[in-house]
């Protein structure tokens, strides 16, 4: 009985990793797809004329990236998360 609950605990916890990785891997086409959107619209209003808000898009995207670079996958949620066991006592 006990060997089934484990191997049964262990087949789940593989079939949540595999998952996750897929939503990872998803996720980072999504967010490619949705920047290179952007700088072909930032492209296309420098084409038309509009600098100052084809600028404005280059900016946000590259900040994008750049905070998706130094933050890592687990940044905005690492920073928010107390640390120890201590502080949510508290």
């Amino acid at each position: 009985m006990a060997e089934k609950e484990q191997e049964f605990q262990i087949e789940q916890a593989r079939r949540a990793l595999e998952h996750e990785c897929r939503n990872r891997d998803r996720g980072q086409w999504f967010g490619f797809i949705g920047l290179l959107a952007v700088l072909g619209c930032g492209f296309g209003l420098a084409w038309l004329g509009a600098y100052k808000i084809a600028g404005t898009l280059f900016a946000v995207a590259i900040g994008a990236v750049l905070a998706a670079f130094i933050l890592g996958r687990d940044g905005w949620r690492a920073r928010q998360e107390p640390e120890t066991k201590d502080e949510e006592e508290e």
